[in-house]
Parts: C-alpha cells; structure tokens; sequence
C-alpha cells in the first residue's frame, strides 16, 4: 500500500512548535516546584495540604515523574497523620501511579494491593476501581495475561452500573487490548471503541486522546494504516492542547512506526529519537524500553546492525529492570535476528533460546486458553448483569434497596427459581403424557418420543445449570476467602449440579468470621436450604452485627424456622424450633476471630473444629443439635474460646469427605483417617495442602460415586 504521509499530517508547523515548547519545560521545572511547595506550606488546613499535595501528584505525573512521587508521598504522610484511610487509599494510588512509570513495577503492585484493601475496608469503590484498572495495565505488560483480564474485570464489576464513567472506559480499553494480544481485532475493536464512547460521554479529552491512540494501533495490526493514521492524528492534536508530554511521545511513536512500515527511514528514526528524548526527559523508563527496541529493529531492517545491537542491549536492560517481560521477549527476539546477519551463531541461538523460553512462558497453550476461557466468562457475566439490572430496575423502580428489602428480593429470587423448575417439571409431565398417548397409538413412532424425552432432560439441565450459577453467585470467591483471611483454601466437591453445602465469610468491626455448612439434603433441595442459610448469616451479622458465635448459631436458627413457616403443631406450650419427625435445617462450624482480644472463637452445630497447636491435632465437638427445626428442645450453643498465639491452622468440613465409601474395601474414609491426613499435610504451604486434600478424596473415591457434597475449608495462622 503506497501514499503520502505528508498529505496525511497538515499539521506539522502546530508540531514542531509544541516539540520546542516541551524542551523548554524542564529549565521551568525547578521554579515551577519551589511555587508549588510554597502553596503546599501556606495551605490552611491539613486537609488542604493533602488535597493541594494530591492533585498536583496528579497533575504532573504525565510531565514530571520525580515531582509527582514526591507530592504523592507529602499527601500520604498526611493522611497517615489524620489517620484518615480513604485520603490513604487515594495518596497511594497516586505514588503507585507514579512509582511505575519510574520503573518500580513491583513496588507499584505492592501500594496498590494495600490501597484496594483500605478502600474495601472504608467502601470507597472509585480507589478500588482505579487500583484495579492499573494492576491489570502492570500485570499485563508483566506477559500475566489470566491476571491482567481478572484485575480488568474486577474494576467493572466493582462499578455499579458503570457509575464512574471514565473508569468504566478505561476497564473496557483495557480489555480490548487483552484482545488485541490475542489477535482478536474484531472484538478488541468492540470493546476499545466503547470505552472511547464513555470517554467522550465524560468529555475528558486526555483520556480519548488516548482511546485514538489504542484504536490506531489495532487498526496497525489489521495493516489499514489510512485508519492507523487518521486516529493518531486525532490524538496528537489532544495531547499537544494539554501539552500531554506522555501522550504526545506515544504518538510519535505510533507515527514513527507507520514511516518504518511505508520504509520511510530518516522519518522514522527522526519520529522515534523525539519520542526517545521525551520519554527521557519525564523519566519514563517503560516508554524508553519500547522505543529502543523499535529503533534497534529499524536499524536491522536498514542493515545496521551495530546501532541495532547497541538499541537492543538498552531496551533489555531496562525491560529486565521491571521485569517488563513481553518487551524481554521483543528484544530477544531482534538480538538473535542481528547476530545472525553478522555472522555470530552461537549467540544469535543463544538469544533465540532465550527468546523461545520467555514466549513460550507468556504464551503458552494453557495460558491463552485461560485468557480465551475468561474472557468468554466475563462476557457472559456482564450479559447476565445487564439482563438482571434491567429486571430489577423494572420491577423496584422508585423504591429504596434497604437491607431489609435485599433480603426480601434475595428470597423472591428463590421463590421465582422454585416456580421456574416446577413449571419445568409440569411441562415435562406434560409432554411424558402425551407421549405416552403418541405410544399406545402408533407404536411405530419409537424415534419421535426418544427426541422428546432427550428436549426434557436437555430443559431439565438447564434449569438446574441456571440455580448452579445464582448459587455460585452467592458463595465468596477464594479470592474474597484470601483477602479476609490470607491464610486460607477451600475444597469444594458438590455431588450433583447444586450443593446442599455452602461457606460463607463476613466481618463486622474488628471480628472476622468463617461459617462452613452442612443443609438438609443434597441436589436442588439442598440448595434452596443453602440460599436461606446464607440470607440468614447476612441477616444476623450484617444487619445485626451480632459477633458471639453461639447467640449467632441461635438467631440464624429462628431465621430458618421462619423463613420455613414450621411451628410445633404437637405442643403449643412447646419450642417453636423442635418439631415431631420433622428435621429441616443445617448442621453447621463457625468461627468468629476476635483481632481486638487476639482468640478465636468457636460454636458447633453437630460439626467439630479440628485445629493444630505445636504440631498436635486437636477436636472441639459441635453441640449435638442442628440450627433449624428438629425434634427437641433447644439449647443454648456452647462458646469454646482458643488464644490466637496457641494457634498453627484450623479445619472445617461437612461429612461428605469422612463419609465417603472408597479404598481397597470400599468402607467409609472416617472421621479418624481425615484427621490424621490433616495433621499430616498441616506443614506444608497452602497450595501443596489444598492438592493433597483433593488427591486423597479422588484415589479414596476411585471409581465409587461420590454420596454427599464434599466441603473443608483450611486457616492458616501461623
């Protein structure tokens, strides 16, 4: 494809007007900062420092690195003062912000992980929005693709109803660029013109000076440079009215490379040397890794391999420095390529060895199919959301999300499952009758009634399919498990599509709590008893914010026993949770850590605690009652409290992996042999325990169905 680049940039006396500006800019620098330390020191108040010091982090992190960590750091030091964690939270993304464009990629990770945390705690959701936006941007030019795409999406799922506009564009931006490493540009294309159209909405023109940018470089790799070029243009006319030095350096670039591609060389290299020095000047380590690597692959196409090798070595270096591993990869790659034209075998193998290895690391099969499986994943997630927001906004328009009215729309979700499936199984019945009629009167058509029967059970698993996914819905993930106790693994083995057994986790004050249970049944019965036992725990501890583990074990129990509609129909002067023959409810362990007193608290419904002090197994039995209806009288719950310095790790499970039939004899696993295989694993790391706990349950099982749902859940404390 031949043209003209001239005829396409009219706008090159505006350029080299603003280029000369920039290279005035750093002389400015140092009287700009004293002015600005000035403000800082004559501020009022504590709370206009932090706010004086914040905004001008922010403001010259795309010109002056140095300067904007500074700020970020006078603005946190403040905060931390004021012992206020949401200006914390906000100080520390700043620094992070800024820290990673000064090379420190893993420090960046570290202040943002803290910063998301302190937002969670403090439920500011824009902090943990903008921390999530860039972990992802980090870890993706770390070559951790799974990673990247579930920080992404963590950030719009975070933004309810993509209230913060300009966050919700950048996740969707974001996201398309997962695509475009994919070499998916028709759906990288989707997803990096939505966040344009949000970017607009918000009218922030830096940010859709950037979405340009993203989208011409798609455009560049679907080889249509008349469009690569059009949206460049678009963003270096932004960047340049907001003298974006950042900005402004990534267009150059992007227009160097589309001269390299027409094989316009002295253009290019003329493009890509005033990126390079803007990128030096605002100390932008990242940007100068990119751009020596793009100058040393132009001199090996111009066949001068010395430069090229010289460019290389510069962009690695830095790349190793932050462990930027798709460019280590890019560099390896040309490396080899100019030692081979030079003659040098051994390291143009040697550094495509080097090369083979990290791609093959970044890329491999499974790795692309995580990101391929994920992406369908939150594809699918964000339908299904839209879908229910749009019911929800129908059906409760004008009318205020309490808690209380929640709970009531969590259990009418319940109710709406419970009549879908009985329409199914009426429906069934149905069709079964009048097959059975299409039978006895024509024997002959055998075929027509198996392709019925095969609809039925295909409606049948849908059904059940979409109960699984609102019940999944509802459990926390491991993740959410990890952040409240970092310590910690789940074993979960349902025995049919849903599970009669869930956990739960919770905090209130300075009490973290932990709740593994066992309901009456296993299948959809179980799992309908599992939605009331977890509305029930959010009720007592979230809305009541009841601590105690046993007065928690009793209140969940009156929740179920009216939530069930049961009463003593055999005595009046009776216990309302007793009932003759009738045994509705849930057998249940829950702990409750108390960081103010530092002890762990513990109550049991027929469910034991296991726990691990000084190398030695310990069982603390639940009492011998369920929460919920049963035959006989209630009793208060028994409280065991056990100090935290005591404490190696505890256990909680439901029967189903001691009850489980298996081993040469087929006889039960027991209660005995689970603990023995705990205080054998106790010592090791949580990804070797959760892997031996599911290596045991499988060569136990081998091939003897499994009888109950299987759940054990693992704290470690020390």
């Amino acid at each position: 494809m031949n043209f003209h680049l001239s005829n396409r940039i009219p706008f090159s006396a505006i350029f080299y007007f603003f280029f000369f500006l920039l290279l005035a800019i750093p002389r400015l620098a140092i009287s700009q900062n004293d002015s600005l330390l000035s403000l800082v020191k004559n501020a009022g108040s504590d709370t206009a420092k932090f706010r004086i010091c914040n905004q001008i982090s922010v403001k010259l992190s795309p010109t002056d690195n140095k300067s904007s960590i500074y700020f970020a750091k006078q603005a946190l030091e403040i905060a931390t003062k004021r012992k206020n964690n949401l200006e914390k939270s906000e100080a520390m993304n700043n620094l992070a912000y800024a820290l990673y464009y000064s090379g420190e990629s893993d420090t960046a990770l570290n202040i943002f992980h803290k910063s998301i945390k302190l937002a969670r705690a403090v439920g500011d959701s824009n902090n943990v929005i903008f921390a999530m936006n860039k972990l992802g941007f980090i870890y993706r030019e770390k070559g951790d693709y799974p990673k990247a795409l579930i920080s992404y999406n963590q950030a719009l799922t975070s933004n309810i109803g993509e209230k913060n506009v300009e966050e919700a564009a950048n996740s969707y931006l974001n996201i398309g660029v997962i695509y475009n490493d994919q070499k998916n540009y028709k759906d990288a294309l989707r997803y990096e013109e939505t966040g344009l159209r949000l970017y607009q909405k918000a009218g922030n023109e830096s940010r859709v000076a950037n979405s340009y940018a993203r989208i011409g470089n798609t455009y560049l790799d679907l080889t249509d440079t008349i469009k690569a070029i059009d949206y460049y243009e678009k963003s270096l006319a932004l960047f340049s009215k907001s003298n974006n030095l950042r900005g402004i350096a990534v267009c150059l670039n992007n227009l160097a490379n589309i001269y390299n591609y027409q094989n316009n060389i002295p253009k290019a290299i003329d493009y890509y040397n005033r990126a390079l020095e803007i990128r030096e000047k605002i100390g932008d380590k990242n940007g100068i890794a990119l751009i020596c690597n793009n100058l040393g692959d132009l001199y090996i196409e111009d066949g001068k391999f010395d430069q090229a090798i010289l460019y290389e070595n510069k962009s690695l270096a830095l790349a190793r420095e932050l462990d930027y591993r798709d460019m280590m990869k890019s560099d390896y790659l040309s490396l080899s390529k100019a030692y081979e034209k030079l003659g040098d075998d051994k390291k143009a193998l040697d550094y495509y060895k080097q090369y083979y290895e990290i791609n093959d690391s970044i890329f491999n099969e499974k790795n692309s199919e995580q990101v391929n499986e994920l992406n369908t994943k939150f594809d699918t997630e964000r339908r299904q959301k839209a879908f229910e927001s749009l019911a929800k906004e129908n059906n409760l328009k004008a009318v205020a999300l309490d808690e209380q009215k929640r709970r009531n729309l969590f259990m009418g979700s319940a109710l709406v499952l419970l009549v879908i499936l009985v329409f199914v199984i009426y429906r069934n019945a149905t069709k079964s009758k009048q097959a059975n009629v299409i039978l006895e009167k024509q024997k002959n058509e055998i075929a027509l009634q198996k392709k019925i029967v095969d609809e039925q059970h295909h409606d049948m698993l849908d059904s059940i399919n979409y109960a699984k996914r609102i019940q999944f819905a509802v459990l926390p993930t491991q993740e959410e498990m990890r952040e409240l106790f970092p310590g910690s693994f789940v074993f979960f083995r349902p025995r049919d599509i849903v599970s009669g057994d869930f956990w739960w986790i919770g905090k209130s004050g300075k009490t973290k709590i932990v709740a593994v249970v066992d309901c009456t049944g296993h299948g959809v019965p179980g799992a309908f008893m599992s939605l009331i036992g977890n509305t029930a725990l959010n009720e007592v501890v979230k809305e009541k914010h009841i601590t105690d583990p046993g007065e928690i074990l009793t209140q969940m129990a009156n929740v179920v026993v009216a939530a069930l509609k049961q009463t003593n129909f055999d005595r009046p002067e009776g216990n309302l949770l007793s009932m003759k023959g009738v045994k509705d409810g849930m057998d249940i362990s829950l702990c409750c850590i108390d960081e103010e007193n530092n002890v762990l608290k513990f109550a049991g419904a027929n469910n034991p605690l296991y726990y691990i002090t000084n190398g030695e197994m310990h069982e603390i039995k639940g009492d011998r009652q369920p929460v919920g209806v049963f035959q006989g009288h209630l009793k208060p719950f028994t409280v065991h409290t056990i100090p935290l310095k005591d404490l190696d790790a505890f256990y909680m499970f439901t029967d189903g992996f001691a009850d489980q039939f298996g081993g040469a004899s087929g006889k039960k696993f027991k209660y005995s042999q689970l603990k023995e295989t705990l205080l054998t694993i106790s010592g090791k790391n949580l990804a070797q325990q959760k892997n031996s706990i599911e290596k045991t349950f499988d060569d136990w099982k081998g091939e003897l169905d499994q009888v109950d749902d299987v759940l054990l859940a693992g704290v470690i404390i020390k």
